[in-house]
Order: C-alpha cells, then structure tokens, then sequence
C-alpha cells in the first residue's frame, strides 16, 4: 500500500491519500464491523425478549400478514 501524506506549512501531518483499491477495502471492512456493533447491542434485548416470550415465530408472523 502506497499512502502519501497531505502536511501542513509546518510539516505536521493533517490528511492522508490512498488508493481507491484500499480505500473501498477498509471501507467495507468498517461496514462488518458496524454490523458486529450492532448486533452486540441488540444481542441482549432480543435474549431478554426470547426468555420473556415477547416476539413471534415465523409461522405466527405469516398468521398475522395473512389476517390482516
């Protein structure tokens, strides 16, 4: 990976250019990782919920589109 750096008038880094190629990978890897944050913090809920019986199976899911 080639990464050129953008300074200021007394040489202290303030930006950063990289390729599109590695620009798109960490990119997508940010996404994954935004994913793995969120279900980690609705994880705990949706246990709560499951233990509770606060949610629907699929089948009862389809019932109520079905009656409604």
């Amino acid at each position: 990976m080639q990464t050129q750096y953008i300074t200021d008038n007394e040489g202290k880094k303030v930006a950063v250019i990289i390729g599109i190629d590695e620009y798109e990978r960490i990119h997508e890897r940010l996404e994954e990782l935004e994913d793995v944050l969120l279900y980690d913090q609705m994880k705990p809920d949706a246990d709560s919920a499951i233990r509770e019986g606060r949610f629907k199976t699929l089948e009862q899911l389809k019932q109520d589109l079905q009656d409604y």
